[in-house]
């Protein structure tokens, strides 16, 4: 009626977790892939470039409640 299609190699189903935008999502909650907190940690000293630390900042900001004793 609606003519509604499934592709069945994008379709998973019964998985306990997935890789959604750069997270893993599960019934426990959402974690960000290991690799982009470890880039956080991780990072030297910023240039002095206005838009780098402007990047950087919005980054941090967001994988900071992914990050614990973050400060």
């Amino acid at each position: 009626e609606s003519d509604l299609q499934l592709k069945p190699s994008k379709c998973h189903f019964g998985l306990s977790q997935i890789n959604l935008l750069r997270h893993f999502v599960s019934a426990v909650g959402i974690k960000p892939l290991s690799n982009r907190v470890e880039a956080i940690k991780t990072l030297g000293l910023l240039r002095l470039h206005l838009t780098s630390v402007w990047s950087f900042l919005g980054m941090a900001g967001y994988y900071r409640q992914f990050i614990p004793g973050f400060a």
